[in-house]
């Protein structure tokens, strides 16, 4: 009898250390569970902040691009207008001449 009290009173140890071990195991997940919580939601932002650097980037290359390209169009609009305006005898052939040494300047030789 004195021999199975001693092998119950060992279980019993070693099932309160058991349980001991389980509490700490579930609150080392808890922990994790929340910090798992926090890189997840750290990670949203971070996808959401990327998102809206790309908007930006798109936005502004658009933006550089349709600037670009409607400075191109205002200058062939005003270079069109001058020429025709040169054309048309409206101007001072001397200012057309010097107009188009600049323009041969700058262009170089042939």
């Amino acid at each position: 009898m004195l021999i199975t009290l001693q092998k119950l009173n060992e279980i019993n140890k070693e099932l309160k250390g058991q349980e001991a071990a389980l509490q700490e195991l579930h609150t080392v997940m808890a922990r994790e569970k929340k910090r798992l919580d926090t890189a997840r939601k750290t990670k949203q932002e971070l996808d959401l902040k990327a998102h809206e650097v790309k908007l930006t980037e798109d936005q502004i290359g658009g933006n550089s691009s349709s600037s670009v390209s409607g400075t191109i169009t205002c200058f062939s609009v005003l270079f069109s207008l001058t020429g025709a305006d040169y054309s048309s005898g409206g101007g001072d052939e001397a200012e057309h001449n010097a107009v188009e040494r600049s323009h041969r300047q700058r262009e170089g030789p042939p």
